[in-house]
Formats: structure tokens, C-alpha cells, sequence
């Protein structure tokens, strides 16, 4: 709690609210309400009597072909802020269907492949000579398909881009029952172009496979302090109705991001400090992770007191030995 509330003195973001009646008299604490109201959802300590919900994390494999309905509608929610050019997924999380409409979009999927010589490839010409490729360029596209259906594609990710239709409803309709519609099978003739194009690049580019690899890792090391922090109830959601489990997911990603930037804070006041009378490299430097946890308790009583601190707290002397060598 009190990380929380540093982090909001910091940046001030209790500034960015305004009273409905005008009044200043009930923004005096807002960084304490702001800080404390949403501490049962963040933590998913929230109120009984709520049914099993779904993981906030790593869902199975079973989960995955339902999920790459969404991938879409994470891109276009983002309120601000860099939008990711490269999607990266692991290897259950993509269909045919999505890569044609992220491609279309403008984005690269790139799903890790574990099963990478096992492949299918697909082909344009069927007569076409790939050498030691022609066993794995086995699939067929069809561009007069594609051609035919063109003019409702670009309709199809207009719609998407400009917010009229969800992404998730498109690709819903585009395949019902599990079984492709023709416009649906046009867009996944052009996903599987560029799905070719991406296991070609695993396959010959060390410096794209690194890429995609360092990204997973990124997305990892954000699970575990998700982890963390979103301990109760087994890491399950179990509110009833999507906006119950929008603002639970918001208030986790409000902690989440302040733990990410008080780690940055702290971090680069570490760094400044030690290059003053020791060698701090740039190698060491770039493997460091502002989702370390161990420090961040989320356990035991919150207390509400602003900690009173001219800048940032003081760092520990290095010498002095860690508590966990220490005990």
C-alpha cells in the first residue's frame, strides 16, 4: 500500500480527478481512496458467495483456440501509449483466421512454434519446384478466393479499424461451429501466406527467432509479479458479469504498472549510485527487470499512512549483507 501511494505522489495522479458537485473538500485524500477501494479486487480478495471463474494467466491449451478471439480487441482497447507492432503468442494461441486479420491490420503474428519441423507450409503454385521444401509445402492457397471476397475483406477490417463491429464478433461469425464461412476461408488463404512467410523466417533468421524470444520472456517475467500480487482465491476470477471482472483486471493492472515503475525508480537510482564508485556495465545492466517481487509484500495488514519522504526512500549501503544471507 504504501508503494502505491508513493508511486501516486509521484506522478500525481490524484490530480487527474475532479469532484461531480464541484467541491475540492472530498479530493483532499483521493491517492488514499484511490490506493485503498480497489484493494480487494486487485489482490482477488473480493466478497463471497462468487462462482470459479477463469485463470488471469497461462490458460491451458484447450482454452487457447478460444482465446485468439480477443487478440484483436486488446490492440484496438489500448486507450494510449505505443502500440505493439509485433504480436507474439505461444504456439497454441493463433489461427489462420487471426493471422490473415492481423496481417491486414498491420501487425506480425508471431507465434513461438514448438512443433517447427512438423510444419505445413503452403504454396500459391501448385507446380511450383522448392526443392527440399516441396514435403513441407503441402497446402494449397487459393488467391482466387481471396480475389473474390477482396472488396468484403477490406469491408471486414475497416469495420475492425474503425471500431464499428468487435474484432472478437467478426471472427465468431467468420467461423460458426467451428467450420469457416467463404469469407472466412478467404481470410485464412491470406493468413497462411503470411503464416509461410513467419516459419521461412524462424527457419533462416537466428536474429528473428531471438526477437520473438525475447519477448516471450518479457511476457513471463509479467506473470510472475501478476502472481503475486493477484494471490487469492487460487488466481481465479470469479466475478459474475464482465464489468465485474473488468474492473477487478484494471485494478490489478493499476498495481501492476506502479510496481513496474517504483522497481524503474529505484533501479535507476541503484545504477546512478554505484557508477559514482564501481564498474556498472552495460551488459549487467540490460538484464536487469523491473518485475522483480521479492521486496513487494502483499501479505498482513495495508496500512493508509502516505509515507512522508523528501524525493525516494534511501538505498541500502551494498556491503551490508541481504536479509536473506543474513539470516
Amino acid at each position: 500500500m504504501e508503494m502505491l501511494l508513493e508511486v501516486l505522489a509521484w506522478t500525481g495522479a490524484g490530480q487527474g480527478f475532479t469532484s461531480i458537485a464541484g467541491g475540492e473538500a472530498r479530493l483532499a485524500d483521493l491517492d488514499i481512496t484511490v490506493a485503498a477501494r480497489p484493494a480487494p479486487l486487485r489482490c482477488n480478495l473480493a466478497e463471497h458467495g462468487q462462482r470459479p471463474g477463469r485463470r488471469t494467466h497461462r490458460q491451458g491449451r484447450g482454452q487457447h483456440g478460444r482465446a485468439t478471439r480477443y487478440v484483436l480487441d486488446v490492440l484496438y482497447d489500448r486507450d494510449g501509449g505505443h502500440r505493439s507492432q509485433m504480436i507474439v503468442t505461444d504456439t497454441a494461441s493463433y489461427s489462420d483466421i487471426v493471422f490473415g486479420l492481423l496481417a491486414l491490420a498491420g501487425f506480425t503474428c508471431a507465434p513461438q512454434l514448438a512443433d517447427l519441423p512438423d510444419q505445413k507450409l503452403w504454396r500459391i503454385d501448385p507446380g511450383a519446384d522448392y526443392g527440399p521444401f516441396n514435403g513441407a509445402a503441402r497446402g494449397r492457397i487459393d488467391l482466387g478466393r481471396v480475389r473474390r471476397h477482396w472488396d468484403d475483406i477490406l469491408r471486414v477490417v475497416a469495420s475492425i479499424h474503425t471500431g464499428v463491429v468487435r474484432p472478437h464478433d467478426v471472427i465468431r461469425m467468420l467461423s460458426l461451429d467451428g467450420h469457416p464461412t467463404p469469407l472466412g476461408e478467404a481470410i485464412a488463404d491470406y493468413g497462411r501466406i503470411h503464416k509461410t512467410l513467419h516459419v521461412l523466417r524462424l527457419v533462416d533468421e537466428p536474429g528473428y527467432r531471438r526477437d520473438i524470444k525475447a519477448q516471450a520472456n518479457l511476457q513471463e517475467g509479467r506473470h510472475a509479479p501478476v502472481r503475486r500480487i493477484f494471490h487469492g482465491q487460487r488466481g481465479e476470477l470469479r466475478q459474475r458479469y464482465y464489468e465485474g471482472m473488468e474492473d477487478q483486471v484494471g485494478a490489478l493492472g493499476l498495481v501492476l504498472n506502479a510496481v513496474v515503475l517504483f522497481n524503474t525508480r529505484y533501479l535507476d537510482a541503484a545504477l546512478a549510485e554505484l557508477c559514482g564508485g564501481y564498474e556498472a556495465r552495460e551488459e549487467d545492466a540490460t538484464r536487469l527487470s523491473p518485475f522483480v517481487r521479492s521486496h513487494i509484500n502483499m501479505l498482513g495488514r495495508c496500512s493508509f499512512a502516505a509515507p512522508n519522504l523528501a524525493g525516494t526512500r534511501p538505498l541500502r549501503d551494498p556491503f551490508e549483507p541481504d536479509e536473506e544471507e543474513s539470516a
